[in-house]
Formats: C-alpha cells, structure tokens, sequence
C-alpha cells in the first residue's frame, strides 16, 4: 500500500485551513481523489493532519531551527503544509522509513509547490534528519546536559549550544 495519496490530502487539507479555513477532507479534495482513497489510507491521511495538529509548536520549532533565515511565516504555504507533514512522521511516526516520508514530502514539493519548493523541502529535512542522526541516534532518545530532561536539544535555546554542531552554526 502507498501512503502517497494519503500524504497529499492531508497536505491540502492543512493548505487549505491555513488559506481559507476549510478542515474537512470533503472540502479540500476532489471526488476523483475521494474515490481512489482506500479505508486504511484515509485513517492515515487523518493521522498525519490530527497528529500536526496535535504536535505544531513542537514541528514549527523543529522547522525553525531548521530553516535558516526563514521563519515560519516566511515559508510559502504549500511548502509549509508538506514539511509539517513530513517532520511529523520523522518525529511521531517511527514505523515509516525516513527515506520513504523525505522522498515523498520532496515529490509533493515537486508537484505542488514553487521552482525552488523541493529542495527547500530536500535542505530542510535533510538537516532535521542529520540532527537526529547526530545526536539521537536512529530515533532519537536524548537527555539535555543543560536542563536534564528530553529537551531533544532545545534547553530553551534553539538550537541547543550544547549540541549544536559547528556545521549547523
């Protein structure tokens, strides 16, 4: 089973609450779309858009410290949704491959987003991914130095100076 068509219905359905409210999946896609999804994707195009609700200080913090110079506001929308999606499944999601959530947050950057949209997608996964390798291991399991707790890095600094790598800097 692909999670692809999943994984673009929770794209638009945060796309389009972000630019005009709607929260349904009704309203954000199209019949054709409705009609292709199977019953077990359609529960994980839910995950994925309740589990960025559930989670969006701590994925738009991730982004952020990510995404140099850019600030969330800053982040054309349609790019936004994509790495929402996709930072939550490299944090929360632990059962997919990195390799599968980075190669299709890049292909829905491709489809729907700008020129630059795929490796902005590519650059920023890429380093939320390279941070987790550094300093969590396959999946991440840290406790700060500086606060004692699973700050995963963020002691209240983002990035945490006691773990932030001279090639981050």
């Amino acid at each position: 089973m692909s999670h692809t068509l999943s994984r673009e219905i929770a794209m638009k359905r945060l796309y389009a609450e972000t630019v005009g409210g709607v929260d349904t999946m009704e309203d954000a896609i199209e019949q054709s779309e409705r009609e292709m999804l199977s019953e077990e994707d359609a529960l994980f195009s839910d995950r994925l858009y309740e589990g960025v609700h559930a989670h969006r200080t701590e994925i738009d913090e991730e982004i952020s410290a990510h995404a140099k110079d850019w600030s969330i506001e800053r982040i054309a929308k349609v790019d936004l949704s994509i790495l929402r999606i996709a930072v939550y499944e490299l944090l929360y999601e632990k059962s997919i491959p990195v390799g599968a959530t980075v190669n299709e947050a890049v292909e829905l950057g491709k489809e729907f987003g700008g020129e630059k949209s795929a490796g902005f997608i590519n650059g920023v996964l890429g380093m939320v991914r390279q941070w987790q390798k550094l300093f969590y291991g396959p999946r991440y399991s840290m406790t700060c130095l500086r606060s004692g707790a699973a700050c995963r890095g963020k002691c209240g600094e983002v990035p945490c100076p006691t773990y932030t790598p001279d090639f981050i800097k």
